[in-house]
């Protein structure tokens, strides 16, 4: 059964080009819908309202809110995957597929295109002539890579030139964990060799790692170097103790990333297993709380763009359960973004389908213990669309509130709360900069701008629930931020108490009256929580901010303090708090003070407010 569109549409729909590009459907207050790309045009978006159509039952939800609906013209199939994907990001539309874990992964960077080649930690993965290896999904496996590396291939990791005429060592150095090409006393004829070692380590070409080494070993030996033949004796028994505890996944050392899908009822579990140099390097996990009735290969044509956009290069071998529809654009668009051939492949028998099975098993044993967590907590998202209004599950809200008092120390606070549980690491706090005097409308329009502008330029996920710790003009300021930012959020709302009231409310955009919320709902006291949290956050830092503030301009008002005592003072004593209980000899000696100024900075910092706290 189609769906009859309107006049607006049907003119638009008269317009449309038989040609590669994209297609954003608009609802009633113009929000996007829905950005999808098509290899023609007139024919993917006609297909929607044509008479007889069978559209499923999301597709035709979808298509039954549309209002409006716009299209960009792309030169080819892949310039329109890259620019759906680009509009995706910014709009966050709520029948779209979104990838909520978008964040970046590190890897180690060998630069090996530089004389003397350092190990770093990185996040982005550049065309630089380095050599990357990543991504490691889980920083304790990192870092114990990295601890490795240092111990087994002592290489620099320091920023500075390396030019051979330091006439100090560096602590890494003197510990053992650096050859220390920089210095000039250090040898560093074997530093090419620790390096090209390190990449063999690195790349997973361990046979010939024990065979370089093992050759190195005799030489010594028959040269009668023998500390020099024992301690790569004992490099090699380290070495094949760390190759013991990995996991080898292919013998054939390829690089490939393996995917696999789990699902119970809307909810879908997908688990990428990183495969580098024939090795398990780690997995990432990517749950969707409602891919509605999209089978496989229609989640995996939405998916793959996103999780290789930004985070995560593809290696030479993309392999899937089932091929996508479009697995040719797919495949020409991860070949673009990684410069180099890439396959997508599902395999049917053999070593690869036991690949996708074993990363099967991992997306059904993490999609049954969210499940398992789901059923402790109760369904509080559900209630909460439910009692709201919402038009997605609330699985990600960000909250939002400002402090100040009269203006002074203005500040912001945003925090994040996912899956019933804070994400401390995503706060974020700000330093109002716009706005002069006590205005928390403009103040709160001036975070929301930055916090979503921040998002927006680094890709980052958008929530599908934003709280405003206030009524009806903080809610107004909010979806003006998002507006200047270019992101449309469906769902907004404000919570606050009627004055002299205990009973919470809640304001949304489109309401002229708050809705009351009932005292014993675990909906209010949700809100309430989320509410309180990012109060505290933005108050705390607000009373920091006000605590600095007063105990450094402390210092300021001492006559014989200027700028540069004031500053040898801080970086000598670190704090106001260890200036107040240095004694007069130490703030003689090391704060270069004479006598006179010594007793009025006593006398001045402990009559202070600074001085004063117990």
């Amino acid at each position: 059964m189609a769906v009859s569109p309107t006049s607006r549409i049907e003119s638009s729909l008269a317009a449309l080009p038989a040609r590669p590009g994209v297609y954003l459907f608009k609802g009633e207050r113009g929000q996007v819908l829905y950005v999808g790309k098509a290899k023609s045009l007139r024919s993917r978006v006609r297909s929607y309202f044509q008479a007889g159509a069978d559209l499923a039952d999301r597709t035709r939800a979808l298509v039954s809110q549309v209002r409006d609906l716009e299209f960009i013209v792309a030169p080819s199939e892949v310039d329109a995957l890259i620019l759906e994907g680009n509009l995706i990001k910014k709009h966050g539309p709520r029948f779209n597929v979104l990838l909520r874990d978008d964040k970046t992964y590190p890897y180690l960077r060998l630069s090996v295109q530089e004389p003397y080649p350092r190990l770093a930690v990185v996040r982005r993965v550049t065309r630089d002539g380095a050599a990357y290896f990543g991504p490691y999904t889980a920083a304790g496996a990192m870092r114990e890579t990295l601890e490795y590396m240092q111990k087994l291939f002592p290489l620099a990791t320091c920023a500075g030139p390396i030019d051979g005429k330091s006439p100090r060592s560096c602590v890494e150095y003197e510990i053992g964990r650096c050859l220390g090409p920089c210095c000039a006393q250090a040898y560093r004829g074997g530093y090419g060799e620790a390096a090209r070692q390190a990449r063999f380590f690195l790349e997973g070409r361990n046979k010939d790692l024990l065979s370089s080494l093992r050759s190195q070993m005799r030489e010594a030996a028959d040269a009668l170097r023998f500390e020099e033949a024992a301690e790569i004796r004992d490099r090699l028994g380290r070495i094949e103790k760390v190759l013991a505890k990995q996991v080898v996944v292919s013998p054939t050392l390829e690089d490939q990333d393996v995917l696999g899908i789990a699902r119970e009822g809307t909810a879908a579990d997908i688990q990428v297993l990183y495969v580098r140099g024939g090795r398990l390097l780690g997995r990432r996990e990517v749950f969707l709380a409602d891919v509605g009735d999209r089978d496989d290969a229609a989640l995996l044509s939405g998916l793959l763009p996103q999780i290789y956009r930004e985070a995560v290069p593809a290696p030479r071998e993309v392999v899937v359960p089932v091929l996508p529809p479009d697995a040719e654009v797919l495949a020409a668009f991860l070949s673009r973004k990684a410069e180099s051939p890439v396959r997508i492949f599902a395999p049917r028998r053999g070593r690869k389908r036991r690949l996708v099975q074993m990363a099967e098993e991992n997306a059904r044993a993490a999609l049954f213990s969210r499940i398992q967590r789901a059923g402790a907590k109760g369904d509080l998202p559900d209630e909460a669309m439910a009692l709201l209004g919402l038009s997605r599950l609330p699985r990600r809200v960000e909250a939002f509130d400002v402090s100040n008092i009269h203006g002074a120390e203005a500040v912001g606070a945003m925090i994040v709360w996912e899956d019933d549980r804070p994400k401390k690491d995503e706060y974020l706090r700000f330093r109002i900069r716009t706005v002069s005097g006590a205005d928390d409308f403009a103040m709160m329009e001036e975070i929301v701008t930055r916090r979503y502008r921040k998002a927006v330029r680094e890709g980052n996920p958008l929530p599908d629930l934003v709280l405003i710790d206030g009524g009806r003009g903080q809610i107004s300021s909010a979806l003006r931020g998002m507006a200047a930012a270019g992101v449309a959020i469906p769902d907004v709302i404000g919570l606050a108490k009627a004055r002299g009231e205990k009973q919470e409310r809640v304001y949304f955009p489109w309401a002229s009256e708050p809705l009351p919320l009932p005292a014993d709902s675990p909906v209010t006291h949700f809100l309430q929580r989320v509410r309180d949290e990012v109060h505290r956050f933005a108050v705390s830092y607000h009373r920091g901010r006000r605590e600095t503030e007063t105990r450094l301009s402390v210092l300021d008002k001492i006559p014989g303090i200027g700028p540069a005592r004031k500053k040898r003072l801080l970086l000598r004593f670190g704090s106001v708090e260890n200036i107040i209980k240095a004694s007069e000899e130490e703030l003689a000696a090391q704060g270069g003070l004479p006598a006179d100024v010594v007793a009025r900075v006593q006398e001045t910092l402990r009559r202070s407010p600074a001085g004063s706290t117990p």
